[in-house]
Formats: structure tokens, sequence, C-alpha cells
């Protein structure tokens, strides 16, 4: 079975990347190329995507027990002091294996994760299902659109008429799952980390009595929530997505 890594996931950016910036508008690539390089992208999101939920992780964030996410928030001093420098740490690790991260990430993941909590009385159990569902979702959409896009290469290879409506179809959406992909693979790859280091905060707990690794899983399972369906709120699966 494959194996899920840091350098595979960096592969995979990288190659999401080069499809969204070689397929944006104005771009003078034909359209018919344009669409195999969205499909090739797709195929291996699809292929990530996969192993990643089939990954261990999602048995081992489970909580023995439940309890709000409000409770494992830090407060800004807090988050600088401690949370921040770990994860800033995280995000150098993935750089050196090859990945592409933005300066704010772990300022905006923690922005959003407070902005859940103070709406939402969201316990950890409740908001790791609604990331699984999520990514569970986002996972069917790119294989389906890879199959589809392998078909309309396969079509345009035969010399078939190109069916420029199709095309354009399976360009939209292509583009707009790869942007949710694009997303993800960051939190995937912080969840990635912390796995392989069990001990990361054995020696350390934070002030208000959580060993950081939780705080950390928290944030990491509420980032891949978000991300996966940007511009909906992060919810308990029971109420419904609810556009912000």
């Amino acid at each position: 079975m494959p194996e899920l890594t840091l350098a595979r996931i960096a592969t995979v950016q990288a190659h999401v990347t080069e499809a969204l910036t070689r397929t944006s508008d104005g771009s003078t690539v034909p359209r018919a190329e344009q669409v195999r390089l969205l499909a090739q992208a797709c195929v291996e999101s699809c292929d990530l995507l996969s192993l990643w939920l089939e990954d261990s992780w999602w048995n081992e964030a489970r909580p023995d027990a439940d309890r709000p996410i409000k409770e494992f928030v830090p407060s800004q001093k807090e988050f600088t002091a401690f949370v921040g420098p770990t994860l800033t740490g995280f995000l150098e690790r993935m750089r050196q294996n090859g990945m592409s991260v933005p300066s704010d990430l772990v300022e905006q993941a923690y922005t959003q994760l407070r902005a859940t909590a103070r709406r939402s009385r969201m316990n950890r159990r409740a908001l790791l299902s609604t990331a699984r569902s999520r990514i569970t979702s986002l996972q069917g959409q790119v294989c389906q659109i890879a199959s589809q896009a392998a078909q309309a290469a396969k079509s345009d290879d035969a010399a078939e008429s190109t069916d420029e409506v199709k095309h354009d179809s399976l360009w939209r959406r292509a583009r707009k799952t790869l942007l949710k992909v694009s997303g993800v693979l960051l939190p995937i790859a912080v969840a990635l980390i912390t796995s392989t280091t069990p001990h990361i905060a054995a020696h350390d707990v934070m002030v208000w009595g959580h060993e950081v690794v939780h705080v950390i899983d928290v944030m990491t399972v509420h980032h891949l929530a978000s991300q996966a369906e940007p511009g909906v709120r992060v919810a308990p699966p029971s109420a419904g997505p609810r556009v912000s």
C-alpha cells in the first residue's frame, strides 16, 4: 500500500499549483491541454485523499472523553508564547520537505477556530465527524472529476469531436475542486507530523491544563473542515451547513 509522506504531499501540492497556474484566466494553453493538466492533478489528489481517509490518524484523533472545542482555544498570549511557535516549527519542517506554506497560515487557523468556538457549542467528536464528512465529499468530487476529465482527454486523443461546453464545465469544476484540495493539503501535512511525533508535548502542559498536542489536534481538524468547504461555517453535522 502506498505510504503517505510529506514528500508525497509536497509533490501533489506542486502539481496542483502548476495545474491551477497554467489554467488560470488568460492562459494561452489550449483548453484541451488545460483539461489534461487538471485531470492529472485530480488523479493525484484523488489518490492522496483516498489514502488520507484510510490513515490511522482519524482513529487516533478521536478523543476518549468528548469536550467542547472552546476549552482548547488558547488566549492570544498563550498562543503567542507556546502554540504558535510549536506550529511554526511544523511549518518549517513542511518547507524543508518542499511544501509551499503561507506565512500567515498559523494565525489564520487560530482566528478561524476562535470564531467557531465563540458562536458554537461544538464538541471535539462532532468537529472530527464534520471534518471527515467534508474530506470524504471532497475526495468523491475530485475522483469523479478525474475520471470524467480522463475520458474527455481520451476522446480528444481519438480525434473525436471536441465538445467545448463539456470542456468548459470540466475546467470550471476541476479548478474549483482543486482550489479546495490545495487548502486541505497543509493541515493534512500538520496532522501527519503530529501522528509521527507522539511525544511532541508530553513534558509540557498548557497553562489552562491541556497538553498542547490536543490543542494542535483541534486546530488541525478545524482547519481541515474549514478548507474543505471554504465559506461555509464549521458546525455539527446535524445542524447542517450555514453559509457565512
